[in-house]
């Protein structure tokens, strides 16, 4: 637990991965709709389409898959 607190203050810490759960069906459940994306073009299509659906007054989740990333300096 205290790695995860060194990790958090040194700006190295991403979140942990929630395995197992849907994010983007639940706003389904109450009218509204959700996206699940892992690529850029994926991506901007959601923020379009979820904009859209805020505007007609719907609940928008985008669940965002984020590849590792290497290389940071």
């Amino acid at each position: 637990l205290e790695f995860r607190r060194v990790l958090f203050r040194s700006k190295l810490f991403f979140g942990e991965p929630i395995n197992g759960f849907a994010f983007e069906e639940l706003p389904k459940l109450f009218g509204g709709v959700g996206f699940k994306v892992d690529t850029l073009d994926a991506l901007k299509a959601a923020l379009r389409d979820g904009a859209a659906a805020m505007k007609d007054g719907k609940s928008v989740i985008i669940n965002v898959t984020l590849a590792e990333m290497s290389g940071r300096g």
